[in-house]
């Protein structure tokens, strides 16, 4: 069976989410990126980073992300600089020379912060999936998707599919 790591980049996916209205999912997001993943395999990591200085948008959020075994790890600011984006990065490097390495990182984020880290992900001949929220994908980081023949996905997608079936309908993905 295949094995599946999820990397959340918390501070940008909850603002999106924020911003958009869509609280339901923010109270719900760990079900449903666990539900989405479970298609693919085995999850072995399920890891959200957000600043230190951050508070979620709507209380619960976290509580959700935990109770569905997620590690939220609070990652150092600098002034005017969050490290974020840095450790996750990093932390997936690391996981792709692991001896236990996901066969697919889903990378939950719509920031272009990742273009690099999808680089070394597929030229480790692994799989990725980019989950964000709509409004907030950012191009280059479909661009890249499409480049690399990486699925990306907008997570209210993915409710919609979640809730009008009672469970997931597998969306298209692309296999290498």
């Amino acid at each position: 069976m295949d094995t599946v790591g999820i990397y959340v980049d918390g501070m940008n996916i909850d603002l999106g989410l924020s911003d958009a209205g869509e609280s339901g999912i923010q109270l719900k997001i760990g079900s449903i990126l666990n539900e989405y993943a479970e298609q693919f395999g085995s999850i072995i990591d399920r890891i959200v980073h957000i600043d230190e200085t951050y508070d979620w948008r709507i209380e619960g959020t976290e509580t959700d992300l935990v109770d569905n075994g997620f590690d939220v790890i609070r990652d150092e600011r600098f002034p005017y600089k969050s490290l974020t984006d840095f450790r996750i990065g990093c932390q997936i490097i690391d996981r792709l020379h692991a001896e236990d390495c996901p066969d697919m990182f889903i990378l939950v984020t719509g920031d272009k912060d990742f273009l690099v880290v999808l680089e070394y992900i597929y030229e480790h001949d692994r799989r990725a999936v980019i989950i964000g929220e709509s409004n907030s994908l950012a191009a280059p980081l479909l661009q890249k998707c499409q480049e690399l023949e990486f699925d990306c996905h907008s997570i209210q997608l993915i409710n919609e599919s979640i809730k009008s079936s009672g469970v997931l309908t597998q969306l298209p993905t692309t296999q290498r």
